[in-house]
């Protein structure tokens, strides 16, 4: 990724991850963990369970289109950055 503003790049992919959170989506295959994407609650696993999370993935039902509010985005923010 790249862009004009420094760590623009990293505001897009929490908002992905919101997303995709109230949107019940379960897996995010990000390539390769990095202390960035650790931060944000990424593990590495094996090719085998990658596929086993894959196909229980692909099974359940998930909607992007879904409208979600501001409000949500913000709570589910704070608490993937709470500390305490």
């Amino acid at each position: 990724m790249f862009s004009i503003m420094s760590n623009s790049s990293k505001i897009c992919l929490v908002y992905l991850l919101v997303n995709l959170k109230i949107k019940k989506f379960t897996l995010l295959d990000t390539q390769f963990v990095n202390p960035h994407l650790k931060k944000l609650g990424a593990i590495e696993i094996s090719r085998k369970k990658y596929l086993k999370m894959l196909g229980s993935s692909l099974k359940k039902s998930a909607n992007f289109n879904k409208k979600i509010s501001q409000s949500s985005i913000y709570d589910i923010i704070q608490s993937m950055t709470q500390t305490s």
